[in-house]
């Protein structure tokens, strides 16, 4: 029988700028994509879809209009220096003759693995800007302004204490996980570090912020040689700062002189230089600051007119829905649209630059609301902001924050933490449901985001396809009352389904509980311990089929054609198209997703080259639009 070939048919159209030259908004994030395949599972629960009453809602899936690649670095966290119990996990593993694979749900280093993420971030937040990588902070150091206008000293964070998630013990656990990470090094050491040229009699103040810049820029190289060079991380992300623009950062009010995003961004240039004559292969993001105010636009056009040239990617960090209702927090996601096309303006207007020249990492997100940070309104805001992320093409997310104490007058829901701490309504140390996304996008979502829409505003949809003829797909209800959707899939593509389903009663700030697949814990909050053994709900998708929604949940689904004969395999073929991969191509290598007979043609239908295999090689070929054959079928290549 011939073999048959499956396309994902992109727009090629939605990775480009206007101009001629192609763009890419994902940018060098995009080395870390790769085709996925969906695992058929090995064992079920039977479901019988309802196929009767009107449906509530519909969804529409474009199948031929790619939005973006999905990536493992779109999936990450922040692991602080705080993590103390990743701490003992790790030195645990790292004992000789200790490396066991195990079991219990309630080992961290196997709850990160289940968890997919492609990427975390170090050694924190706002302490990143007072952090001291070797353990060696400065003995003299400037007085900073904090936010309450009152002058104080810096307080150091000691890098290498034994009781603090070190440089070292984080290389081990990248290693273990093995994923990317992102390392965030001190920036305001250059504002309130002193030098023996502020002491220098005739020095002028230029001459003395160049000397501190110039230190904190090589402590900052420092740490680079040391994570790299001597530790062999190979980290290929690097930020200068946190949230620079904030009065919250030790080091933004130096007697009363604030810093400016002019300031940060000539700084930052000398931090890249310093960096790279370390390790040159690493790419380095400066902070900006989206929003409608004047604050953030001052500081944006200051950093983007100084680093133009010298920033590899920008910072963003996004915190939603600070104040209002739990369905506040469920609806605040799709802002970050908005905010991810501003900066993109004002990439062109101060940086003069194309829109998509700077790629975008979101290093910090959450939700600001601190009575929904635990319940379910956070995990359906999770569950959507992944998407989204995907959705506006940010080639680097990392979640605020993996593990957090919580605080203020509820301490157990004023949290941002993905796993509990201190928490007496569940398991210490086990998932919320802010957790849960990450692990079953990974299950469920594949290597393309397809444009899908909805009728319906409470009912969301995040689609994607596979290398093979699967198709993942996200629902999220926000509301509280239950919805039967239409999904209008074509039943002779797709006659299977395979789901979890991640619900609450209800989404009220003292309510943790939720449930997968009608599994929970047996503590008043949290969610199943042994989520990773839920086997899925499977069930015959036919064209009458409906999908049942339960309020406020999340289901993650992949469609499947499940071939029961050869006749039917036969028909099938007739009417699928074929793969090819990478497109467009830089290296003018192509991919076909399994061997035909192909034929190259140019635009005007000239041939240029023929063959039978899988690999289609147009390297010694101009950049351009080519049309690939087999059979009947015909689909456009990019080499760039």
């Amino acid at each position: 029988m011939k073999n048959t070939l499956f396309v994902l048919v992109s727009s090629v159209c939605s990775f480009y700028a206007s101009s001629q030259t192609p763009v890419d908004p994902l940018g060098f994030f995009a080395n870390n994509w790769g085709l996925k395949s969906f695992n058929i599972p090995t064992s079920s629960t039977p479901i019988t879809l309802p196929i009767s009453g009107l449906a509530t809602a519909s969804v529409t899936f474009f199948l031929g209009d790619t939005i973006g690649k999905v990536l493992p670095t779109q999936f990450g966290t922040n692991t602080t220096f705080r993590t103390s119990v990743l701490d003992r996990t790790v030195n645990d593993y790292l004992n000789p003759g200790k490396f066991i694979e195990e079991k219990n749900i309630f080992n961290r280093l196997g709850t990160y693995r289940s968890s997919g993420m492609g990427t975390y971030r170090y050694p924190a937040g706002s302490g990143s800007n007072i952090f001291f990588w070797d353990g060696i902070a400065p003995q003299n150091t400037k007085k900073v302004i904090n936010q309450k206008t009152e002058v104080e000293s810096v307080t150091p964070i000691i890098g290498n204490k034994e009781n603090t998630f070190t440089p070292a013990k984080f290389v081990e656990f990248k290693k273990l996980m093995n994923c990317q990470a992102n390392v965030n090094v001190n920036y305001f050491y250059a504002r309130y570090g002193t030098t023996p040229e502020d002491s220098r009699v005739g020095a002028t103040e230029v001459e003395k912020r160049n000397a501190r810049v110039l230190q904190a820029a090589k402590y900052a190289a420092g740490f680079v040689k040391h994570m790299n060079i001597d530790l062999g991380a190979k980290i290929k992300y690097w930020e200068v700062g946190n949230e620079c623009y904030g009065a919250w950062e030790e080091g933004y009010n130096i007697d009363g002189q604030i810093v400016t995003g002019k300031e940060y961004g000539e700084d930052f240039n000398v931090f890249v230089i310093e960096m790279k004559k370390v390790d040159p292969t690493i790419k380095v993001g400066a902070v900006v600051w989206a929003g409608n105010g004047q604050r953030e636009k001052n500081w944006t056009s200051g950093v983007l007119s100084q680093v133009k040239d010298k920033a590899d990617f920008l910072v963003m960090h996004e915190y939603f829905a600070a104040q209002g209702t739990a369905q506040t927090v469920m609806e605040s996601p799709t802002t970050l649209t908005a905010n991810v096309d501003l900066i993109k303006d004002w990439v062109v207007t101060y940086a003069g630059k194309p829109r998509n020249f700077f790629p975008i990492a979101l290093t910090e997100f959450n939700t600001q609301n601190p009575l929904n940070s635990t319940n379910m309104a956070n995990g359906l805001f999770f569950t959507q902001l992944l998407g989204e992320t995907i959705k506006n093409n940010i080639g680097l997310a990392t979640s605020w924050v993996n593990e957090w104490p919580g605080g203020g007058k509820i301490p157990e829901v004023n949290t941002h933490g993905l796993l509990t701490m201190n928490d007496s309504r569940q398991q210490g140390y086990s998932p919320r449901s802010t957790f849960m996304p990450y692990h079953f996008y990974k299950k469920y979502f594949g290597s393309y985001m397809l444009k899908a829409t909805s009728s319906k505003s409470n009912v969301k949809v995040y689609a994607s396809g596979y290398r093979g003829k699967e198709l993942g797909v996200v629902l999220v209800n926000t509301g509280g009352t239950q919805e039967l959707v239409d999904l209008n899939i074509d039943p002779l593509k797709y006659n299977e389904a395979y789901w979890h389903e991640m619900y609450a009663l209800n989404v009220n700030t003292d309510n943790s509980k939720f449930f997968i697949n009608g599994q929970t814990s047996n503590t008043i909050g949290g969610g199943p311990l042994n989520f990773e053994n839920i086997i899925p709900y499977q069930a015959v998708y036919s064209a009458k089929s409906l999908f049942k929604l339960k309020p406020y949940s999340a289901t993650f689904i992949a469609f499947a054609k499940k071939i029961t004969t050869e006749v039917e395999e036969a028909e099938v073929e007739l009417g699928n198209s074929f793969r090819i991969y990478p497109n467009p191509s830089k290296d003018g290598v192509f991919n076909l997703s399994e061997s035909d007979v192909w034929k190259v043609t140019s635009l005007t239908g000239k041939e240029l080259k023929s063959g039978n295999g899988n690999l289609i090689d147009l390297s010694n070929y101009p950049k351009g639009v080519y049309l690939i054959k087999i059979n009947d079928k015909v689909e456009r290549v990019v080499l760039e």
